[in-house]
C-alpha cells in the first residue's frame, strides 16, 4: 500500500479546473494510484509455477516471472520468504498506472548483482523489500523517470575491497523520482546515491547509517554528485555513523535543497558541499561530526544556510583512525564560497574547545563576532539547544530551548512541517522572536510539540469599514484594527466577495475601477497561522463619474510607398479604454485596414475616397481595448504599395459598448479646414478631430466649435489629431487652420462617455489551468478569459481560500508558500473592473 498520493486532477464546479497536488520542494513527483490488476509471487507455495497465471491460488515462483508479465497498472504481490537477486528490469508503467512490486513482511532478496536494475523505464514502484548481500547497488536505476522506491531495508551490500564496493540505492541519469522511508546500512558504499545527471528527485525520510568502504573514507549517507545532477531535494532523512559525510553535494549537484535532515557522528562532515552553487541548507540538525558540521568549500557559491542547529562538530581527534582536523567549525565557509553565501538564523554551540565558525579561513567564536566582521549571522544564537538526549540520541527540543519560536519561516525552502511531519506550532511559554509568515517556527529539524499548541484561533472581525476617498477609478478604505491571541498578520480586502488584495495596515486603496459604478466591500483579518476572521459588515461605494481623459497619442506618415506600416502607442494601455484615429492610403484599390497586436482588427466608422478616385481615408476605433501593459503596435495596411498615414489616440472614460455617436468627413482646398457639422451632440461627449493631406501640412492651429477650443494632440508631416474632451450641446465641427493652401481631408468623430449603467457581465471562466511542481513552489498557468469590457485580473484560490490576485495580462502565478509532502487544491476565476467574477 503506497502512502504518497502525489498529484491528481479533478474538474470543479462550473467548469473551473481544480488541481490537488503535493508540493514536492524540488521534485515533480510521480502519481501512485491503485493498481488495475494483480499478480502473485510466492516461492514457498508448494504449487507455485512460473508456467502458471500468477494468481493468488497458483502464484509464480520468481519475481522475475512477475516482472516479465506485469503491464501498466499491475501490482505484483511478493510473499514467501527468500529470493535470489536477479537484476530485475520490468516494463514501464504509465502515469496513474505504475507497475508496483509490493513485498509482504519477511520477503528477502539476497545475493546476485542487484535485486532491481531498472534501465530506461518509468512509473515503477518498489516497496517493502529486505535486500542483502548483492555485489552491486541493491536497487540501481538508470536513464529512467518517475520511479518510486519506498519502505525497503538494505544492508550488507558490496565488499569493503577496492573495486568491489557498492551501496544501497543508486540513481544515474534519472529524474522526477522518489526515494522515501527506506533504511540503508552497513553497506560498502553510499547509503543512497544520486548521480550522473539525475534531476528533480526527492530523497525523503530515509535512514542511512554505518556505511563504509573500509579502505578509504568515501561512503556517505546520501551522496548527490556529477554534472547535471541538479534540483534534487533531501528531506527529513536521518544519517549517522557513516564513514564519510552524512549528506554530500559534490560537483554538478547545483541548486540542491537539504531540509529537516538529522546528521550526526559521521566520519567527515554533517553536510558537505564542494564546487556546487545555488544550494539551500535549511532547518537541519547537525551534531558531533568528525570535521566541520556544515561545510561549503571550493568554488561553491550562492548558498543559503538558515535555521540549522549545529553543535560540537570537529571537536574530536579522529574517526576510526581518520584525522578530523582537515576542516573545522560548526559552520565552515571556505575558499571562494564566502563571497555569495548567506548565513543567518542558525543556533550553534560547543561543549569543548573548538572553532565555532570558519569564514574565509578565519575563525569566529560566536554569531556576534562573525556578524561584526562579515555582516553574516546577524540573528544567530550561541546556546545549548536543549535536546532530549545526545546519547540515545534524541534531538527533539526541550522546553526552554533558544531554538524554539526563533526561526525565519520565510527562508527559501523552509517547510510548514518538521522532520516528523508535525506542523509548526506556537509554544505559548516562549516569546515569538522568529520572522516570516510564521513567527514561531523552531530552528533545527524538529518542532517542539509537547506543550506547544497549534494556533487555531482566528483574529476578531474588523469593524468600522468605511470609504475615506472615492474617485472615478479608486476607492480608499480604512477600518479598525482586529486583535488576535498571537498577533494579526494582515487583512484581506474583498470586492463583491472576491479578494482584491491584502494589507498589513488598516488601510487599502482599490484601483482600476469603473466610473459611476457601485461596488461592495468587506474585509477580514488573518494571523501568521493562516486563521481568517469572518468578513466585516459590507459597505457599498459608488465611484465618481469617469471624466473623458486623453491618455496618449501618436502619428505616422511615410515618405515612400509601402503595403503596410506600424507605429506605437508607447505607454501602457488600460483595459476598457477607447482607441481611435484617422488612417489613409492614397491610391491603392480597396479600403485601408487597421489593427494592433493586442486587440486585432479595429472597427471602421466611416471613410471617403481620395480625389484620384482610388485610395481611402477613414476613421477607425477599438472600443474597450484590452490591457496592454507594454503599450501596443498599430498596423496600417493597403492592398498594394502606396503612401500610408495614420494618427491614433487613447481615451479613458468612453463607453466600452457602442461608443460611437456619429462621424462626419469632408475634403476641401485652402487654409481653413472644416470637417463639416455633425448632428446635435450631447454635452460631455468626446469630439475627436483629425485631418490629413498628401502634401506636408506645415504648422497647424486647432480651431473652436460651439465655444470650445480643440486641443492639438499629435501630428506628423501629413496627418494630425485634436480633440474637445467635453463638447457643448449642439452641432460640432473639427476645425483647423494651416499655413499653406492645399487639398485636405478632415473628420469629426463623436464618442459617448461611460454610462452610469453598471457593468454586470462577468468574464468567461479561465481555461487550461495547469500546475507544475518547482523547487519549493508550485507554478500555475492558464489561458486568458474574455470580457465585454476587459479582464482586470485573476484571483487564485488555494484550498478554497483566496491566495493572490494578478493583473489581467498575467497568465501565471508561482505559489512559493507551499510545504513539502502537503496536498493543495487550486482554482481560479477572472474579474473585471466592475467587480464581476467569472462563475
Amino acid at each position: 500500500m503506497m502512502r504518497h498520493l502525489l498529484l491528481r486532477l479533478r474538474l470543479a464546479a462550473a467548469g473551473a479546473l481544480s488541481l490537488a497536488m503535493v508540493a514536492a520542494s524540488a521534485a515533480s513527483l510521480p502519481v501512485v494510484l491503485a493498481a488495475s490488476g494483480s499478480l502473485y509471487v510466492n516461492s514457498a507455495a508448494a504449487n507455485c509455477s512460473d508456467a502458471g497465471n500468477g494468481s493468488s491460488t497458483q502464484p509464480y515462483c520468481s519475481i522475475v516471472k512477475g516482472a516479465q508479465v506485469a503491464t501498466a497498472g499491475t501490482t505484483v504481490f511478493v510473499t514467501g520468504g527468500a529470493y535470489a537477486g536477479s537484476a530485475i528490469n520490468p516494463s514501464s508503467g504509465l502515469a496513474g498506472s505504475p507497475i508496483t512490486f509490493a513485498a509482504s513482511p519477511g520477503v528477502t532478496v539476497s545475493g546476485g548483482t542487484s535485486a532491481f536494475a531498472i534501465s530506461g523505464r518509468s512509473y515503477i514502484v518498489i516497496d517493502g523489500f529486505t535486500i542483502t548481500s548483492t555485489s552491486d547497488y541493491a536497487i540501481s536505476v538508470s536513464s529512467s523517470s518517475n520511479i518510486t522506491i519506498s519502505n525497503n531495508s538494505i544492508s550488507g551490500v558490496g565488499h569493503r575491497i577496492n573495486g568491489q564496493t557498492a551501496g544501497g540505492v543508486r540513481l544515474t541519469g534519472t529524474s522526477s523520482s522518489l526515494i522515501t522511508h527506506n533504511r540503508s546500512d552497513n553497506n560498502a558504499d553510499h547509503g543512497f546515491m544520486i548521480s550522473s545527471g539525475s534531476t528533480n528527485n526527492m530523497v525523503s525520510f530515509n535512514e542511512a547509517s554505518l556505511n563504509a568502504e573500509g579502505w578509504q573514507r568515501n561512503a556517505n549517507g546520501i551522496d548527490v554528485i556529477d554534472t547535471g545532477s541538479t534540483g534534487n531535494t533531501l528531506l527529513g532523512n536521518v544519517v549517522h555513523d557513516n564513514e564519510d559525510s552524512g549528506l554530500q553535494f559534490y560537483p554538478g549537484a547545483n541548486n540542491g535543497l537539504a531540509i529537516n535532515n538529522i546528521s550526526y557522528n559521521n566520519g567527515d562532515h554533517g553536510i558537505d558541499d564542494l564546487n556546487v552553487t545555488g544550494g539551500r541548507l535549511i532547518g537541519n540538525t547537525i551534531y558531533h561530526n568528525c570535521t566541520s558540521g556544515i561545510n561549503v568549500e571550493g568554488t561553491s557559491g550562492s548558498y543559503t544556510i538558515m535555521n540549522n542547529i549545529s553543535v560540537d562538530n570537529a571537536v574530536y581527534p579522529a574517526y576510526n583512525g581518520i584525522a578530523c582536523g582537515r576542516r573545522t567549525g560548526n559552520i565552515g565557509i571556505y575558499d571562494s564560497a564566502p563571497a555569495s553565501t548567506t548565513v543567518d538564523y542558525n543556533l550553534v554551540n560547543l561543549t569543548t574547545s573548538g572553532n565555532m565558525y570558519i569564514w574565509n579561513n578565519n575563525s569566529y567564536s560566536s554569531p556576534t563576532a562573525l556578524f561584526n566582521a562579515t555582516g553574516q549571522e546577524q540573528h544567530g544564537i550561541l546556546a545549548d539547544p536543549k535536546w532530549v538526549s545526545t546519547t540515545t540520541p534524541d534531538f527533539h527540543l526541550l522546553e526552554g530551548s533558544k531554538a524554539i519560536d526563533s526561526a525565519n519561516s520565510g527562508a527559501s525552502g523552509e517547510s510548514s512541517v518538521d522532520a516528523n511531519n508535525n506542523p509548526r506550532v506556537d509554544d505559548p511559554s516562549t516569546p515569538n522572536t522568529g520572522v516570516g509568515p510564521r513567527a514561531y517556527d523552531d530552528r533545527g529539524a524538529y518542532e517542539l510539540q509537547t506543550g506547544g499548541i497549534a494556533d487555531t484561533q482566528a483574529p476578531s472581525v474588523p469593524s468600522g469599514l468605511t470609504a475615506t476617498a472615492v474617485t472615478a477609478i479608486t476607492v480608499a478604505l480604512s477600518w479598525n484594527a482586529s486583535t488576535d491571541n498571537v498577533g494579526v498578520a494582515g487583512y484581506t480586502v474583498y470586492r463583491a466577495g472576491a479578494s482584491v488584495g491584502t494589507s498589513s495596515t488598516t488601510t487599502f486603496t482599490d484601483s482600476g475601477l469603473a466610473g459611476s459604478t457601485t461596488y461592495t466591500y468587506t474585509v477580514d483579518a488573518f494571523d501568521a497561522a493562516g486563521n481568517h476572521s469572518a468578513q466585516s459588515a459590507a459597505i457599498t461605494v459608488t465611484t465618481a463619474v469617469q471624466p473623458v481623459t486623453f491618455v496618449q497619442g501618436a502619428s505616422k506618415s511615410t515618405g515612400s510607398r509601402h503595403t503596410s506600416i506600424t507605429f506605437n502607442l508607447a505607454k501602457p494601455v488600460a483595459a476598457g479604454d477607447l482607441l481611435t484615429g484617422l488612417f489613409a492610403e492614397l491610391d491603392a484599390a480597396g479600403q485601408v485596414t487597421v489593427s494592433d497586436n493586442v486587440n486585432g482588427a479595429w472597427t471602421r466608422a466611416a471613410g471617403m475616397t481620395y480625389t484620384t478616385g482610388k485610395g481611402d481615408i477613414a476613421v477607425f476605433y477599438e472600443a474597450g481595448s484590452k490591457a496592454a501593459p507594454s503599450g501596443l503596435t498599430i498596423t496600417i495596411a493597403a492592398t498594394a504599395s502606396t503612401s500610408l498615414y495614420g494618427t491614433a489616440a487613447e481615451y479613458a472614460g468612453i463607453s466600452a459598448t457602442a461608443p460611437l455617436d456619429q462621424v462626419t468627413l469632408r475634403s476641401g482646398t485652402g487654409l481653413n479646414v472644416d470637417s463639416g457639422p455633425t448632428a446635435a451632440v450631447a454635452a460631455g461627449e468626446l469630439v475627436f478631430g483629425s485631418l490629413t493631406s498628401s502634401s506636408g501640412l506645415g504648422p497647424i492651429t486647432a480651431g473652436s466649435s460651439q465655444g470650445r477650443t480643440f486641443t492639438m494632440r499629435s501630428t506628423s508631416s501629413n496627418i494630425a489629431e485634436a480633440d474637445i474632451l467635453s463638447g457643448s450641446a449642439g452641432a460640432q465641427d473639427a476645425r483647423f487652420t494651416i499655413t499653406k493652401s492645399l487639398t485636405w481631408y478632415a473628420a469629426a468623430a463623436v464618442f459617448k462617455p461611460t454610462s452610469s449603467t453598471a457593468d454586470t457581465t462577468p468574464p468567461s471562466v479561465p481555461a487550461g489551468l495547469t500546475a507544475t511542481n518547482g523547487s519549493g513552489s508550485v507554478g500555475l498557468s492558464w489561458s486568458a478569459s474574455t470580457d465585454n469590457v476587459g479582464v482586470t485580473g485573476y484571483t487564485i484560490y488555494r484550498n478554497g481560500a483566496s491566495l493572490a490576485t494578478v493583473g489581467g495580462a498575467v497568465l501565471g502565478y508561482t505559489d512559493a508558500t507551499v510545504s513539502s509532502a502537503t496536498a493543495y487544491t487550486y482554482s481560479l476565476d477572472a474579474f473585471d473592473a466592475a467587480g464581476n467574477h467569472s462563475p
